[in-house]
């Protein structure tokens, strides 16, 4: 075949194959290429071997506030989320992702609010972009391009490895809640694509009929949704039990109506000035809360510079 013709032929399926791979940050021995070691107030060994997968890796100490700091030559926003191997004291130690070029800095990621990780092993953690912990919340629009595992106040001692950005992720179908929430409704809360004609209901041992489902995506949380099924009958005093799925369960026992008055005259209104959030995740979640304040406040902004537009910290 001529050289000229198998390289057209082959050049879309390199094309292809570039696009869909996972970006590797850090595999065994070094960062990998376009990756710069930015980090501050931080000790590594890039080679560790007295805790590894592979044949080596990460061994940091840092100080407080201080962080394992990775800036990419280039961006990473069009990956569908993070995975890395990790030992340490969930306590000591958050992630975040910066934008250096337009100052994003996406919420604190305590490692805390992932299950599972110890000092002693490696866990594997993932993050969705559409649903970072612990909030829930998309990771948002920005310039994404550096990465920072950021000790807390006490400084922190952790292993990292087969650190990835990737192309895309599976989430795994759940019912993760059902409240009654009225009368005759009950709120399921799901995510992934679950199986909705599979929830059913029962009131003191007896099959409720469900009448009418509407399904709504929270702006704030879209990875979830929540369905409100509407009952055939009021709910009363006893055991409810709502199924979901092959092996979801959620019990509850209704208390008796209990009744009471309001006394008008003495009621005050609300001013509609007071609802507020703290670090809104974009312009269009402040619009659909109505809310008629939003905080930007915190450490970085005590020292923020408005007319370079930077914030400075302790150890630059």
């Amino acid at each position: 075949m001529h050289s000229r013709l198998r390289a057209a032929l082959l050049a879309p399926l390199l094309l292809a194959w570039a696009v869909s791979a996972d970006l590797d940050v850090y595999v065994d021995g070094a960062l990998a290429s376009g990756w710069e070691n930015w980090s501050w107030s931080t000790t590594f060994n890039f080679a560790a071997t007295d805790l590894y997968e592979g044949t080596s890796s990460i061994s940091a100490t840092s100080d407080a506030w201080a962080a394992a700091s990775f800036k990419l030559e280039g961006l990473f926003n069009t990956y569908a989320g993070f995975r890395f191997d990790i030992a340490c004291d969930p306590s000591t130690l958050q992630l975040y992702f910066q934008g250096t070029t337009d100052n994003s800095q996406s919420a604190n990621i305590p490692l805390s609010a992932i299950p599972g990780i110890t000092s002693t092993k490696f866990t594997t953690v993932t993050i969705d972009f559409n649903a970072v912990p612990p909030s829930g919340a998309p990771l948002g629009s920005g310039a994404w391009d550096r990465i920072n595992f950021q000790a807390l106040a006490n400084g922190a001692t952790y292993h990292i490895d087969n650190i990835e950005f990737l192309t895309s992720i599976t989430v795994t179908p759940l019912f993760l809640s059902a409240e009654p929430i009225g009368n005759d409704l009950i709120a399921v809360t799901t995510q992934g694509k679950v199986d909705l004609s599979t929830v059913k209901v029962k009131l003191n041992n007896a099959t409720v009929a469900i009448s009418n489902t509407t399904t709504y995506s929270p702006i704030d949380t879209p990875s979830k949704t929540v369905t409100y099924f509407t009952l055939a009958k009021s709910l009363t005093a006893g055991s409810l039990v709502v199924t979901a799925g092959t092996n979801t369960t959620f019990n509850y026992t209704l208390p008796a109506v209990r009744y009471g008055t309001i006394n008008v005259p003495n009621t005050k209104p609300i001013s509609p000035y007071i609802y507020g959030v703290n670090f809104p995740t974009s312009a269009s979640y402040i619009q659909h809360l109505g809310v008629t304040i939003s905080r930007w406040g915190g450490n970085a902004v005590t020292a923020y510079n408005p007319f370079g537009d930077f914030t400075n910290a302790g150890n630059d």
